[in-house]
């Protein structure tokens, strides 16, 4: 079984958040309704050049590892919160300041391109929060968002992260597989592939991995399972892989078959189900933290923040 990873300390109402644009061009309608939600609890701090944008980028590589270790070496700053994923952050890992990380652990928090930073930050030794970007806060139902507000305020400690689950564990379905224990990673499958090779690149050994997708065909699904089965200590080691949502990814829950099938082949235990993604619904959870899988329920075993 995997160890947890370092909790960040917990956040009060009224602590300083950093919006930051890591990674793609942010849309400026779809921040403020994610804005005006976070700043009904948390004092918001956004630079002022967080709509800059080169091509596909939120500005230059320069300008977004800049605004993001600013807010890492601010006192004040107790969370730094993606403004969207898009494609970017991996461009700016080497420049990331790990010392002021270290000497003052911050939540980071986002999904999807935002998995690179996830990695970042476990590499570290901490955990992180994989939950809605801002810019989606705003089109999520009000529990999605009340479950990240509360998870970063260190309410959900022991909390049922989704039930009803079901799949395989060593070919037993998932409603009567034994209970697997392990540490929550994961997130956008085709960044954890290209991260392979990297620094960052994580091990999954006992670990409950978490994956999901938008856009891709499933030949390419099944291309980036067969980069992280060939990595050392890859997915094919993990206590269970879950499945997200694979958005737009083909034919309705044709990828979750398809993955399902080959995982049932190599008899790597699986279980789907799982709202997390691009979807209509991302529940948050926290990147590192430990977790339990038993009948078809994922229970947290300790909060991200202490």
């Amino acid at each position: 079984m995997s160890a947890a990873l370092s909790p960040i300390p917990v956040l009060r109402p009224g602590d300083t958040v950093a919006v930051v644009a890591p990674s793609g061009p942010v849309p400026q309608g779809r921040l403020k309704a994610g804005l005006d939600l976070l700043s009904s609890v948390f004092k918001i701090q956004v630079s002022s050049d967080i709509f800059r944008e080169q091509e596909f980028l939120a500005g230059s590589d320069e300008r977004r590892a800049y605004e993001f270790n600013a807010a890492l070496a601010d006192p004040q700053v107790r969370a730094i919160w993606a403004a969207r994923g898009g494609y970017g952050a991996s461009r700016i890992l080497g420049d990331l300041d790990k010392s002021a990380m270290r000497q003052d652990p911050k939540v980071i928090v986002g999904f999807s391109d935002i998995t690179a930073l996830h990695c970042w930050a476990a590499q570290l030794g901490f955990q992180s929060m994989h939950a809605p970007v801002v810019t989606q806060l705003g089109e999520l139902a009000a529990s999605d968002c009340r479950w990240a507000l509360d998870m970063l305020l260190g309410k959900l400690d022991g909390a049922l992260l989704a039930e009803g689950l079901t799949g395989s564990s060593a070919g037993n379905n998932a409603g009567s597989c034994p209970q697997i224990e392990g540490r929550l990673i994961g997130g956008n499958l085709s960044l954890l592939a290209h991260l392979c090779g990297t620094e960052v690149a994580p091990g999954y050994a006992g670990s409950l991995c978490i994956i999901e997708d938008i856009g891709e065909k499933n030949y390419a699904i099944d291309r980036y399972i067969t980069q992280l089965l060939a990595q050392k200590h890859g997915i094919g080691s993990a206590g269970a892989v879950l499945l997200g949502d694979f958005t737009r990814c083909g034919p309705e829950g044709s990828s979750q078959t398809m993955l399902s099938t080959r995982f049932d082949t190599l008899g790597i235990p699986w279980a789907e189900g799982l709202e997390v993604g691009h979807g209509t619904r991302n529940r948050a959870f926290p990147h590192g933290g430990m977790a339990s899988l038993e009948h078809g329920t994922l229970r947290l075993l300790a909060p991200l923040v202490a």
